[in-house]
């Protein structure tokens, strides 16, 4: 079976380019383009991995990381952090447990994603 990720990412662009990217290389990939479409689609599906932009309309990355934690459904999914903000900028102190990762989205093409991915779950 093939493993599920949820994408967030208000960058339509972006978004489809990952997505694109991720289904090739056999990923199913769920998307979302908002917080709180991304909270909806983690209670809806089982899902092995989100990966979470921070900043994004309705609701930040921080709140949905706040929110999944929260549930029971979604509190265990590990989550990786993708954002154009440098983390040495950011308070993530207070998030560290919560996210397995912290990848600077300027730095990753559609191809070093899926290959970083692909040894995530090797």
């Amino acid at each position: 079976m093939s493993q599920r990720i949820l994408l967030i990412e208000d960058d339509e662009d972006l978004l489809q380019l990952f997505k694109i990217s991720l289904e090739k290389a056999g990923f199913q990939v769920f998307t979302a383009a908002n917080g709180f479409d991304g909270i909806s689609t983690s209670m809806e599906h089982e899902i092995d991995l989100i990966l979470l932009d921070l900043m994004m309309p309705l609701a930040d990355g921080k709140d949905v990381l706040s929110m999944l934690r929260l549930n029971e459904r979604s509190k265990d999914i590990p989550v990786i952090i993708i954002s154009n903000l440098n983390q040495g900028t950011l308070e993530l102190s207070e998030m560290d447990e919560q996210v397995m990762d912290y990848w600077l989205k300027s730095d990753l093409t559609p191809k070093e994603l899926t290959s970083r991915l692909l040894k995530y779950f090797s």
